[in-house]
Protein backbone atom coordinates (compact mmCIF):
# COMPACT_ATOMS: atom_id res chain seq x y z
CA UNK A 1 0.00 0.00 0.00
CA UNK A 2 1.29 3.80 -0.31
CA UNK A 3 0.37 4.07 3.64
CA UNK A 4 -1.05 2.25 6.89
CA UNK A 5 -4.40 1.02 5.14
CA UNK A 6 -6.44 -1.98 6.01
CA UNK A 7 -5.89 -4.71 4.05
CA UNK A 8 -7.81 -7.83 3.92
CA UNK A 9 -7.57 -10.87 1.77
CA UNK A 10 -10.11 -13.12 0.57
CA UNK A 11 -9.80 -16.45 -0.96
CA UNK A 12 -12.35 -18.00 -2.79
CA UNK A 13 -14.88 -15.49 -1.58
CA UNK A 14 -14.11 -16.12 2.30
CA UNK A 15 -12.09 -13.36 4.75
CA UNK A 16 -8.88 -15.08 5.30
CA UNK A 17 -7.23 -12.48 7.05
CA UNK A 18 -6.97 -8.80 7.25
CA UNK A 19 -3.44 -6.70 8.17
CA UNK A 20 -2.17 -3.20 8.33
CA UNK A 21 1.09 -2.69 6.58
CA UNK A 22 3.69 -0.55 8.59
CA UNK A 23 6.19 2.09 7.43
CA UNK A 24 8.65 0.09 8.50
CA UNK A 25 8.17 -2.74 6.57
CA UNK A 26 7.60 0.26 3.40
CA UNK A 27 3.59 -0.95 3.38
CA UNK A 28 3.91 -4.17 2.85
CA UNK A 29 2.99 -7.23 4.13
CA UNK A 30 3.26 -10.76 3.41
CA UNK A 31 -0.28 -13.37 4.12
CA UNK A 32 0.68 -16.96 4.62
CA UNK A 33 -2.64 -18.90 3.85
CA UNK A 34 -2.39 -22.68 5.19
CA UNK A 35 -5.09 -25.56 5.08
CA UNK A 36 -5.35 -25.05 0.51
CA UNK A 37 -5.58 -28.55 -1.05
CA UNK A 38 -3.04 -29.28 -3.46
CA UNK A 39 -3.44 -28.98 -7.71
CA UNK A 40 -6.06 -26.71 -6.87
CA UNK A 41 -6.95 -23.05 -8.24
CA UNK A 42 -7.90 -20.75 -6.09
CA UNK A 43 -9.24 -17.06 -6.57
CA UNK A 44 -7.99 -14.30 -4.37
CA UNK A 45 -9.25 -10.63 -3.47
CA UNK A 46 -7.45 -7.98 -1.58
CA UNK A 47 -9.34 -5.54 -0.64
CA UNK A 48 -7.72 -2.08 0.45
CA UNK A 49 -9.74 0.31 2.87
CA UNK A 50 -12.96 -0.92 0.98
CA UNK A 51 -11.76 -0.92 -2.56
CA UNK A 52 -11.30 -4.32 -4.37
CA UNK A 53 -8.22 -5.40 -5.88
CA UNK A 54 -8.81 -8.15 -8.38
CA UNK A 55 -9.73 -11.12 -8.81
CA UNK A 56 -6.14 -12.70 -9.26
CA UNK A 57 -5.92 -16.59 -9.01
CA UNK A 58 -3.15 -19.21 -8.38
CA UNK A 59 -2.82 -22.99 -8.25
CA UNK A 60 -1.31 -24.58 -5.63
CA UNK A 61 1.21 -27.22 -6.46
CA UNK A 62 0.48 -30.89 -6.95
CA UNK A 63 1.84 -33.98 -4.21
CA UNK A 64 3.19 -36.28 -7.41
CA UNK A 65 6.20 -34.50 -9.71
CA UNK A 66 4.37 -32.85 -13.19
CA UNK A 67 6.42 -31.40 -15.78
CA UNK A 68 7.25 -27.49 -14.85
CA UNK A 69 7.76 -24.67 -16.89
CA UNK A 70 10.74 -22.74 -15.59
CA UNK A 71 11.50 -19.22 -17.61
CA UNK A 72 14.42 -16.87 -16.67
CA UNK A 73 14.98 -13.15 -17.40
CA UNK A 74 17.36 -10.38 -16.02
CA UNK A 75 18.50 -6.77 -16.83
CA UNK A 76 15.48 -4.83 -17.19
CA UNK A 77 16.93 -1.58 -17.97
CA UNK A 78 14.58 -0.41 -20.55
CA UNK A 79 11.30 0.58 -19.70
CA UNK A 80 9.76 -0.94 -22.95
CA UNK A 81 9.50 -4.24 -21.62
CA UNK A 82 7.92 -6.67 -24.47
CA UNK A 83 10.14 -9.79 -22.72
CA UNK A 84 7.59 -9.79 -19.94
CA UNK A 85 4.62 -9.78 -22.34
CA UNK A 86 6.62 -12.92 -24.07
CA UNK A 87 7.61 -14.76 -21.26
CA UNK A 88 3.76 -14.42 -19.97
CA UNK A 89 2.55 -15.90 -23.47
CA UNK A 90 4.80 -18.79 -22.95
CA UNK A 91 2.66 -19.48 -19.54
CA UNK A 92 5.42 -20.41 -16.88
CA UNK A 93 4.93 -22.23 -13.64
CA UNK A 94 7.99 -20.34 -12.33
CA UNK A 95 9.91 -17.51 -13.37
CA UNK A 96 13.54 -16.76 -12.54
CA UNK A 97 14.25 -12.79 -11.89
CA UNK A 98 17.97 -13.29 -11.71
CA UNK A 99 19.10 -9.93 -11.25
CA UNK A 100 19.06 -5.99 -12.27
CA UNK A 101 15.54 -5.56 -11.84
CA UNK A 102 15.98 -2.36 -11.33
CA UNK A 103 19.16 0.21 -12.10
CA UNK A 104 18.69 2.15 -9.12
CA UNK A 105 22.14 1.95 -7.81
CA UNK A 106 21.87 3.04 -4.55
CA UNK A 107 22.72 2.16 -0.75
CA UNK A 108 19.54 4.16 0.19
CA UNK A 109 17.24 1.61 1.55
CA UNK A 110 13.95 4.08 0.40
CA UNK A 111 15.26 5.04 -2.97
CA UNK A 112 15.00 1.16 -3.51
CA UNK A 113 11.78 0.98 -1.92
CA UNK A 114 10.81 2.84 -4.88
CA UNK A 115 12.84 1.67 -7.16
CA UNK A 116 10.85 -1.78 -6.60
CA UNK A 117 7.49 0.02 -6.51
CA UNK A 118 8.04 1.76 -9.72
CA UNK A 119 9.61 -1.35 -11.47
CA UNK A 120 7.44 -3.97 -10.65
CA UNK A 121 3.84 -1.69 -11.43
CA UNK A 122 5.05 -1.64 -14.77
CA UNK A 123 1.60 -3.21 -16.58
CA UNK A 124 3.66 -6.59 -18.38
CA UNK A 125 5.68 -6.95 -15.35
CA UNK A 126 2.79 -7.37 -12.67
CA UNK A 127 1.02 -9.26 -15.02
CA UNK A 128 3.74 -11.49 -15.12
CA UNK A 129 4.40 -11.76 -11.47
CA UNK A 130 0.02 -12.47 -10.77
CA UNK A 131 0.89 -15.67 -12.63
CA UNK A 132 3.80 -17.30 -12.21
CA UNK A 133 5.89 -17.90 -9.08
CA UNK A 134 8.24 -15.11 -9.03
CA UNK A 135 11.59 -16.23 -7.43
CA UNK A 136 14.27 -13.15 -7.65
CA UNK A 137 18.02 -12.91 -6.77
CA UNK A 138 19.74 -9.15 -7.24
CA UNK A 139 22.57 -8.30 -9.39
CA UNK A 140 24.90 -5.30 -9.09
CA UNK A 141 22.29 -2.49 -10.45
CA UNK A 142 19.81 -3.98 -7.67
CA UNK A 143 22.22 -3.77 -5.13
CA UNK A 144 24.20 -0.63 -4.38
CA UNK A 145 26.41 0.47 -7.73
CA UNK A 146 27.52 -0.96 -11.13
CA UNK A 147 30.06 -3.69 -10.12
CA UNK A 148 30.19 -3.67 -6.47
CA UNK A 149 31.13 -6.24 -4.00
CA UNK A 150 29.08 -7.73 -1.82
CA UNK A 151 30.72 -6.15 2.00
CA UNK A 152 29.34 -2.72 0.72
CA UNK A 153 28.06 -0.76 4.04
CA UNK A 154 24.55 -0.61 2.93
CA UNK A 155 24.12 -4.21 2.47
CA UNK A 156 21.48 -4.85 5.28
CA UNK A 157 19.76 -1.86 4.60
CA UNK A 158 19.41 -2.94 0.63
CA UNK A 159 18.81 -6.54 1.75
CA UNK A 160 15.62 -5.60 3.62
CA UNK A 161 14.01 -3.59 0.75
CA UNK A 162 14.47 -6.05 -1.13
CA UNK A 163 12.86 -8.91 1.16
CA UNK A 164 9.91 -6.52 1.35
CA UNK A 165 9.22 -6.02 -2.25
CA UNK A 166 9.81 -10.27 -3.60
CA UNK A 167 8.19 -12.86 -2.09
CA UNK A 168 10.60 -15.79 -2.52
CA UNK A 169 10.16 -18.65 -0.21
CA UNK A 170 13.01 -18.17 1.29
CA UNK A 171 16.20 -15.62 2.15
CA UNK A 172 19.63 -17.19 3.46
CA UNK A 173 20.32 -19.18 6.17
CA UNK A 174 19.56 -18.69 10.18
CA UNK A 175 23.20 -17.32 10.30
CA UNK A 176 24.09 -16.29 6.52
CA UNK A 177 21.75 -13.35 5.42
CA UNK A 178 21.13 -13.04 1.80
CA UNK A 179 19.18 -13.29 -1.38
CA UNK A 180 19.44 -17.12 -2.35
CA UNK A 181 16.73 -19.38 -1.35
CA UNK A 182 15.24 -22.42 -1.99
CA UNK A 183 11.79 -23.04 -3.87
CA UNK A 184 9.66 -26.24 -3.76
CA UNK A 185 6.80 -27.13 -5.75
CA UNK A 186 5.13 -30.28 -7.77
CA UNK A 187 8.10 -32.68 -7.00
CA UNK A 188 10.96 -29.63 -7.75
CA UNK A 189 13.51 -28.18 -5.62
CA UNK A 190 15.01 -25.22 -6.97
CA UNK A 191 17.92 -23.73 -4.87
Amino acid sequence: TDAMRRVRLRVDGAHVATAWPRPADDFAHVFVVEGLSPATRYTYELEVDDVIEGPFSFTTPSEDPAPLRLAFGSCTLFDDEEAFTAIRAWAPDVFVFAGDSHYGETDSRDAHRAHYRAAQARPARAALFREAVTLATWDDHDFTGNNDAGDEAAKAEVLEAFTEAWANASYGLPDVPGVFGTWEGDGVQIV
